[in-house]
């Protein structure tokens, strides 16, 4: 399944360290932006918060710009 939606193979997936790994290290990048840009940013930002809330860390609350809507 993994491989149809982004070319990556299950088994390999399987091996790779967890989320929790580098949660702190890219909290601390989000953290220090002024601004998150994206493409369909909040929906990336609801996904990154509910994984950085279940390792055990506060919701990004940041300002965002859109490229899906300013497009």
């Amino acid at each position: 399944m993994a491989t149809a939606a982004h070319g990556l193979q299950d088994w390999w997936l399987r091996f790779q360290p967890h989320f929790e790994t580098y949660a702190p290290s890219l909290y601390e990048h989000f953290q220090a932006a002024n601004t998150l840009v994206g493409h369909n940013v909040g929906f990336d930002i609801r996904m990154i918060n509910h994984e950085f809330e279940k390792a055990d860390l506060a919701p990004i609350e940041r300002p965002t710009y859109c490229t899906m809507q300013a497009y």
